[in-house]
């Protein structure tokens, strides 16, 4: 009945299909039931903090989303560029590096 059943939905399916499925994964959701009812109940007594938990919980919603709606090969369209630009920015972060000499290491 929440406003954000949708969304609570899509973090159940991504605990599930994810991170249950691996020990590092299933550390963090041990963590967080363990953190996060104390967490809750402040939200609770402070109802102004719901919008902006709710902003800042949006970038996690929407990789959740992406992850638990979409097929391999659409991951893998998304994920690919990623790892270029990323590899790119390496890339450019050794050259630059290299460049600068001894006397700047």
């Amino acid at each position: 009945g929440t406003p954000m059943a949708e969304e609570i939905q899509i973090l159940r399916e991504f605990r599930d299909e994810y991170l249950l499925t691996n020990p590092l994964g299933q550390t963090l959701v041990n963590f967080y039931y363990e953190v996060s009812p104390p967490i809750a109940e402040f939200i609770t007594e402070h109802p102004s903090l719901k919008p902006i938990v709710r902003a800042v919980l949006l970038p996690t919603v929407a990789v959740s989303t992406l992850a638990v709606n979409t097929t391999a090969a659409q991951k893998a369209a998304m994920v690919g560029p990623l790892v270029l630009v990323l590899v790119g920015g390496v890339a450019v972060w050794a050259t630059r590096r290299r460049n600068r000499g001894p006397a700047h290491n």
